[in-house]
């Protein structure tokens, strides 16, 4: 479903790159909560023998939603490559950068600063 309306936001151009940069951070600060969460329980479980196959839920959760958000990152930085001139080599970066466990936080943030800066001229 997130490629469907990723495609689908690319082709529209009732959305703009600012827009979905502000969407990406928003999901990805709401992700804090999550990952907060997660490190609690992953304690938890450690110290609770009879829960250890926790682990497993906990990790494959923590990857599925770093996947997603990192997807919808992806269609947020090509729509603002498509709008703006970027580099290639940035583009490839901060594409990375969306799949890199608490880095993709710090990522989506300043991207949407930063775009911001350059929508406003």
């Amino acid at each position: 479903m997130i490629i469907i309306k990723g495609v689908y936001v690319l082709k529209d151009n009732s959305y703009t790159a600012y827009d979905l940069l502000k969407s990406n951070r928003n999901i990805k600060l709401i992700h804090i909560v999550a990952y907060i969460c997660n490190f609690i329980m992953a304690i938890i479980v450690i110290f609770t023998v009879i829960l250890m196959g926790l682990i497993v839920f906990i990790f494959v959760f923590n990857m599925l939603s770093i996947t997603l958000t990192g997807t919808w990152g992806i269609f947020c930085i090509l729509k603002l490559k498509k709008e703006q001139n970027i580099s290639k080599a940035r583009t490839i970066l901060y594409i990375l950068l969306q799949f890199i466990f608490c880095i993709d936080v710090i990522s989506a943030v300043l991207l949407a600063i930063k775009y911001k800066k350059l929508s406003q001229f």
